[in-house]
């Protein structure tokens, strides 16, 4: 309990810092570098992101097998399945540097500029690209780190290297840097923020020793069995997160467009406050799953699916309620029809909420093709219905397939197999677990929304969102928490 705690604090830690360096170092940059190089720098770094679909799943593989050896204390074939996969994620990363290279010589195509600053993008670019080409290997402390469950390392480095990459943002543009400067600094401290983490991995695992005379064969073979499905569920990760943007500026238009990302950036922020408690569950599942615990997976699966749904369901119920005045508090008018994209993308955030501590359990245990599977079709069926809906009902069809897709491939395609894989009881405690938060979520959105219809503004959205979250917090301690917990909670506040 002690290490859990520390993993989520720390998690929630760097999780604002990403917020405030975000919110603080945008206007700097924008104003620093004026609105056309901005818009290079941000479009250079949108490049470099999808270079790490060129893990080709070894990153999430690295962290369920290291933690299935981990639980199965098969130590020596843990020594060389990681010094094995680095040497798999050294290639890849190579071969993300020469697809880098590439997209560097199609910059003129991709950003229609000319002159210096083509050829300063195109340094930076590069500069950007060799940090990434770095990282695919180095991620491979990272997911060491986290078989282990050493998030707070991981999430130390990681906070770390945002505050000093923010900083060192800041400092060259404010000292008359450009778009190279940048680059290279963000090479810098990202190098810097992979070094700290293979040291950290080294003293964490002291057995942990990369050296091509471990290398075995098999033992790559059988994680790409397992790889490939990772790679399929990233890249349907990501159209369902990323492409419904760009779908929305084709189908309905570029202004469309823009007020949809207004209303996906919302929900977003709201649904990586869940992260830090999610990805514990994958590398634990795995351990248990290597010891050959399946109780102890149930278990695990049933704390963590009342914990998901405990912080997914009033975040979502907070966007639902105030999505309008947060809407217009934020960006005013110039997004019409915001407000309803985040109301529907809250409302997919509920839909999965009941099963999604059972996903990465699923995965961590090794059964990963129906999640994956889920997944896809989710992605296919965001691709199809936002086509159809957004021709139909424009800016509001699309946000409605994302919501669609959701409930029908959860519904469909995963609600079967948990139940077939983990038992009847995880499904009935999920659908449960829901079931409690249903009066905290009505009389707690009556409360927010009638504090928000009757103070407008800044102040009465702060005060809208404090009298929802109290009202949740007092109702659901009545209605949520059975007689064994409120005891268990008593005994605690007694101790402490």
């Amino acid at each position: 309990m002690r290490r859990m705690r520390r993993n989520l604090g720390t998690g929630y830690v760097f999780a604002a810092v990403q917020v405030m360096s975000t919110v603080g170092a945008t206007p700097v940059l924008l104003h620093g570098l004026g609105a056309r190089r901005y818009g290079v720098w941000v479009i250079c770094n949108a490049l470099v992101s999808y270079l790490e679909l060129f893990e080709v799943g070894f990153g999430n593989t690295v962290t369920t097998q290291l933690a299935q050896l981990r639980g199965a204390g098969d130590w020596d074939r843990h020594r060389r399945a990681a010094a094995s996969y680095f040497f798999v994620l050294l290639a890849l990363g190579a071969v993300a540097m020469l697809i880098g290279g590439v997209m560097a010589l199609l910059l003129p195509y991709l950003l229609h500029v000319k002159g210096a600053l083509l050829l300063h993008a195109r340094y930076t670019v590069l500069l950007l690209m060799a940090a990434m080409a770095v990282s695919i290997p180095g991620d491979m402390f990272g997911s060491t780190l986290i078989a282990h469950q050493r998030f707070d390392l991981l999430n130390g480095t990681l906070t770390a290297t945002a505050i000093v990459q923010t900083v060192v943002w800041v400092a060259v543009v404010v000292d008359g840097g450009g778009l190279v400067y940048l680059g290279l600094a963000t090479a810098v401290t990202s190098l810097l923020g992979q070094l700290s983490r293979f040291v950290l991995a080294k003293r964490a695992v002291p057995i942990l020793q990369i050296s091509p005379r471990l290398f075995d064969r098999q033992l790559v073979r059988d994680a790409t069995k397992i790889s490939r499905w990772f790679v399929l569920g990233q890249t349907s990760t990501v159209m369902v997160s990323r492409i419904d943007v760009f779908l929305t500026g084709i189908v309905v238009g570029v202004p469309a467009a823009g007020a949809y990302s207004v209303g996906k950036r919302l929900a977003t922020g709201v649904e990586r406050l869940a992260q830090p408690a999610a990805q514990l569950i994958l590398p634990r599942a795995a351990q248990l799953s290597g010891a050959g615990d399946i109780e102890g997976l149930r278990r695990v699966t049933l704390r963590a699916t009342r914990v998901m749904v405990g912080l997914t369901v009033p975040l979502s119920l907070l966007l639902i309620v105030l999505a309008r005045p947060a809407v217009h508090a934020w960006v005013g008018t110039s997004a019409p029809g915001a407000a309803f994209v985040v109301m529907l993308l809250a409302g997919a955030m509920v839909v999965k909420a009941p099963l999604s501590a059972a996903h990465p359990s699923l995965i961590g245990s090794g059964k990963i093709r129906v999640p994956v599977a889920a997944t896809v079709a989710e992605a296919l069926l965001n691709l199809g219905l936002s086509v159809l809906l957004g021709t139909l009902y424009g800016l509001d069809g699309i946000a409605m397939a994302a919501l669609l897709a959701a409930a029908v491939a959860y519904g469909t395609v995963f609600l079967p197999f948990v139940w077939k894989v983990l038992g009847r009881r995880v499904v009935v405690h999920a659908a449960a677990s829901m079931l409690r938060t249903v009066p905290a979520s009505v009389v707690a959105g009556f409360c927010g929304y009638a504090v928000s219809r009757t103070w407008p503004g800044l102040a009465g959205l702060a005060a809208a969102g404090t009298a929802l979250g109290v009202v949740y917090l007092a109702v659901f301690a009545v209605t949520g928490f059975s007689r064994a917990d409120r005891a268990a909670a008593l005994d605690w506040l007694r101790h402490r």
